[in-house]
């Protein structure tokens, strides 16, 4: 072991540290996972923003184009100030070898924390599990990281997010419980009147969700839209090639491995299997009849469970700008159209880990956590994601009372998560082999999200009614969620 330990939290929305003093006691360090790259016009303007982020001591670079980089907490200040979004150098809470002009920026906001170590130092540092609704590449995350800092004079191990919060609130429970840290125009929609273009729905028009049903459109949603979209290329009926475009990694149903996952469109690969829900009607009594896809004439479609299926033929990346169109959905959060299916507004990541008695017996993570709900409230409400994002971590936030129209927004996203995150570890518990636990085990929460006033609350009613494969004892929040993973790590390098 070396001369000493430190722990680091490399959260999705926050990076955290963790070191003990020389009385013994940890002390914490934390630095937002954000920047923003600021272009000066002139040799005289980077002059004068160079004068103005040292007087207000902000947290910056100055890159090989002479851009100034702000990362950390002055970043999302200053974007929000400027009317801006500041960026993530981890958006979908792993670094990607897709985003080089990130590494730079993860480098300096982990050396502003964790200093330089003397070549033997042991760091423990955090990891999500495998995401059982999406998919990246944990691997090279946890390589690069490791590089990192080694460069910096640490010796790092990994250490799955979830299961280190339970070093930090499990001790006292033997180690056993489970730990939660948490479209364009012309897109074609399957409606109970037919098929119509997604700019031609209104509120109040029926669409066909994931469930094989028709539900109310609550909302219509729509914003400027001005970026990278992805157009995918699916197998029709007959000889037809079906078309789609996508914005914001919207998220669209997939089949893999014989699941059905929520994946956002950037992570879809050519050959995935996607689909349209099979509509059932009950007529008098009688057997349920099938009025989707009876139309299937081509060998390369075919039934999969209640859907009907084919494969993505092909994945182009194309500018676009103009309006993009969203549609939000009673109960399902989901809509059709032909051969796709679409979830009504995602990343931020929610990590989960069921402990049993030291041992870590299940581990997976969801990829739709707070960013999510920035991104769609954002959405809703027309606002940028940077501003819901300050709005969301406010002390005043009650998700139970809200008192603004934004809290409002927010307190629905928070159900619409909430609901999300429970049936996934349902599903992903029921299928798991579990020990035969003796007792009642806890449930600890942690992370930014628990902050909000009434979240416990919340996640307890969630849980009723819900058929756990053990007996809960408690739904807890962690004893200082924002700390909790990093003060585990610390735990597991100094044990």
């Amino acid at each position: 072991m070396g001369s000493k330990g430190v722990g680091l939290d490399i959260g999705t929305n926050m990076l955290v540290s963790a070191m003990m003093n020389a009385e013994g006691n940890p002390v914490y360090k934390r630095q937002r996972d954000a920047f923003l790259r600021i272009t000066p016009k002139s040799k005289v303007n980077q002059k004068s923003i160079r004068i103005a982020l040292e007087n207000r001591k902000a947290n910056f670079i100055i890159d090989e184009s002479d851009d100034f980089i702000v990362v950390g907490e002055d970043a999302l200040l200053m974007a929000n100030e400027r009317n801006a979004n500041a960026r993530r150098p981890m958006s979908k809470g792993v670094l990607s070898p897709k985003e080089k002009d990130s590494l730079p920026m993860i480098k300096l906001i982990i050396k502003s924390l964790i200093g330089k170590g003397e070549g033997s130092d042991n760091l423990v540092f955090s990891i999500p599990a495998e995401p059982v609704d999406g998919a990246f590449d944990i691997f090279f995350h946890t390589e690069m990281m490791k590089s990192y800092m080694k460069e910096m004079g640490f010796e790092a191990t990994p250490l799955n997010e979830g299961f280190a919060i339970a070093f930090s609130e499990l001790l006292d429970d033997n180690l056993t419980g489970m730990c939660i840290s948490c479209l364009v125009p012309g897109t074609k929609i399957y409606t109970d009147k037919g098929i119509v273009n997604i700019e031609d729905v209104v509120e109040g028009d029926k669409v066909l969700t994931h469930k094989g049903r028709f539900k109310n459109v609550n909302a219509v949603i729509t914003k400027q839209f001005k970026g990278i979209s992805t157009k995918i290329q699916l197998q029709g009926y007959k000889d037809s090639t079906e078309y789609y475009k996508f914005v914001d990694d919207h998220e669209i149903l997939v089949n893999r491995k014989g699941n059905w996952l929520w994946i956002g469109c950037e992570s879809l690969k050519v050959g995935d299997i996607v689909g349209e829900p099979i509509v059932k009607q009950d007529r008098g009594g009688g057997k349920p009849t099938m009025t989707i896809c009876e139309r299937i004439t081509s060998s390369r479609l075919f039934i999969n469970g209640d859907f009907c299926c084919t494969r993505v033929q092909s994945i182009e990346y194309e500018d676009y700008e103009g309006v993009v169109y969203d549609l939000n959905i009673e109960d399902d959060h989901s809509f059709s159209g032909p051969f796709l299916t679409i979830h009504n507004c995602g990343a931020g990541m929610i990590n989960t880990a069921v402990v049993y008695e030291g041992d870590p017996v299940v581990q997976f993570s969801l990829l739709r956590g707070g960013d999510w709900i920035d991104n769609a409230v954002g959405k809703a409400l027309d606002e940028i994601p940077s501003l819901i994002q300050v709005e969301k971590e406010d002390d005043s936030l009650d998700i139970i009372n809200p008192e603004s129209k934004i809290h409002e927004a927010i307190s629905v996203y928070y159900n619409v998560l909430i609901n999300y995150a429970l049936d996934n570890i349902l599903y992903e518990l029921d299928k798991s082999k579990l020990p035969s636990f003796r007792e009642e085990i806890p449930v600890v929460v942690s992370g930014g999200l628990t902050l909000a006033k009434g979240f416990v609350n919340k996640f307890k009613a969630g849980i009723i009614g819900k058929k756990f494969p053990f007996e809960v004892k408690e739904v807890r929040r962690a004893k200082d969620p924002m700390t909790a993973v990093a003060n585990g790590c610390l735990m597991a390098a100094v044990l």
